[in-house]
């Protein structure tokens, strides 16, 4: 008996040796990385140290785009040539609404080679002014059949700019220089941080002070007015509330939605550690009941 159980014993103790350790996304230091171009674009590669091993193969990645001038310009996104030869669906959306540029990339064959960590996705085109974010939700990747949002390293921005405003007449006067900061001050204010109500509001106000500070004909009372009703609608905004990370995991429990590993990058199979703990369980209560066997042999011969 005593053999079984120390049998049993190594073998529980064997089997948690060769469970495979958990990767941490923060550990393995995944990124996407923005960079200006030659030619007045933004590239936008990624880096995942586990890609080849984790045989990655799709990929979701959200970036922020904000056109910093009105322009006939939209934004577009031009998919690497090593990309297109890899992955079945290369695919991008952009929404004017939120400003933001989803990128798809999936196949059957792993995006990254073997010893490779750091792939270019493409690039970004969106005029000679515009502005690219990472956040924290910028990167979403498939293990296996699990989808994941992976925790990224850092949050790079990059600037596309002319170095100049030449859309504004050089207009004369400290009211037209207010007014032309105060135009670049709105448009680096985020949507997503205010009600939309108010964010529209601003908008419209944002509208009529570049509109009034373009044409060369509008007078300096009118700039003064624009100025006055922007300073006003920026502080008037509302922020939206943000909800910390044990609101959101007590709602999705409230609405039965099962919490997903997201910001870790933790892709481990829990199976594995549960079935040691059974494992465990079993060997605990059997080593238990043979001594309780043995005990009441000993008492029944002493009888």
């Amino acid at each position: 008996m005593k053999k079984y159980m120390i049998s049993l014993i190594v073998a529980v103790f064997t089997f948690i040796a060769v469970l495979p350790t958990p990767i941490k996304a923060a550990e393995t230091k995944e990124s996407v990385t923005v960079t200006e171009t030659t030619d007045d674009k933004a590239k936008v590669s990624l880096t995942m140290p586990n890609g080849a091993k984790e045989q990655i193969s799709t990929v979701k990645v959200s970036l922020l785009v904000e056109q910093r001038n009105i322009s006939e310009d939209t934004v577009s996104f031009t998919f690497a040539e090593a990309i297109k030869q890899k992955a079945k669906v290369t695919e991008y959306r952009y929404s004017k609404d939120t400003n933001t540029l989803n990128i798809y990339v999936s196949g059957t064959t792993p995006l990254f080679a073997d010893d490779e960590e750091t792939i270019e996705i493409g690039t970004i085109s969106a005029g000679k002014n515009f502005k690219v974010s990472v956040g924290e939700d910028s990167l979403t990747a498939v293990y296996g059949s699990g989808e994941e949002t992976v925790a990224l390293a850092d949050y790079p921005e990059v600037t596309i700019s002319d170095g100049n405003d030449s859309e504004y007449p050089n207009r004369p006067g400290e009211e037209a220089k207010k007014l032309l900061e105060m135009i670049k001050t709105a448009e680096n204010l985020p949507k997503g941080d205010y009600t939309e109500e108010s964010y529209n509001a601003m908008l419209e106000a944002l509208e009529n002070a570049k509109k009034i500070l373009k044409d060369p004909n509008s007078t300096n009372e009118q700039i003064v007015q624009a100025l006055a009703e922007l300073e006003n609608a920026i502080g008037a905004l509302v922020p939206i509330a943000k909800n910390s990370v044990d609101e959101k995991l007590e709602q999705d429990i409230a609405s039965g939605k099962q919490p997903a590993s997201t910001n870790t990058g933790d892709t481990t199979n829990v199976w594995p550690y549960v079935t040691v703990v059974i494992l465990s369980g079993a060997v605990i209560g059997a080593f238990l009941y043979m001594k309780q066997k043995e005990k009441g042999a000993v008492e029944n011969n002493k009888g």
